[in-house]
Formats: structure tokens, sequence, C-alpha cells
């Protein structure tokens, strides 16, 4: 999946990377790297017609665990939302 990037001096680049929710625990995320930077996680919420109708800062409860997952085992429940992962990776 080609992620959009914002790439800076130094060789590192911040990417964005959309995932499904789950319960607490492993949250699959398609392109995190175990030598990624977390720079933030958000839930977004959406009502029956489709708008947004809540985000979240869920950043402080999760870590990166092994390549393409991150994980918050105990923390809040992801399930149903969109989750969106923002991380720093080394460029070349």
């Amino acid at each position: 999946m080609n992620m959009p990037e914002t790439r800076f001096e130094g060789g590192l680049a911040q990417v964005m990377i959309p995932a499904v929710g789950a319960a607490p625990g492993n949250v699959t995320a398609t392109g995190v790297a175990l030598t990624d930077k977390l720079i933030a996680v958000h839930t977004v919420e959406f009502d029956t017609d489709g708008d947004i109708s809540a985000v979240a800062d869920l950043t402080a409860e999760f870590s990166i665990t092994a390549a393409n997952t991150i994980n918050n085992t105990g923390g809040t429940t992801t399930a149903d939302k969109l989750v969106l992962v923002q991380v720093a990776k080394q460029v070349a």
C-alpha cells in the first residue's frame, strides 16, 4: 500500500497508517515497523449517517510490539472505530 508521507531532513518521514479497530490488545497496522517511532494513535467514531461523532487520542496506551502491530493490552477498546496511527520512519 502506498502511504502518504511527509519527508524531513535527516532521512525521516512522517506517515499516517489507517487501521481497523479491535478489542484491547493487538491492532493490525500494516506498514508499521519495529524501528518506527510512534507519534500518535487516534480513534474516529462515526454515527449512523456516516458523520464523525467522536475522536479520541489513545497514544499513551499504545506501543509498537511487532511488524504491522500496535498493542494496548488492558487499554481502551477500538472495536468498531477507525484507528489512525502516525509514525516516524527512517527513509533513504
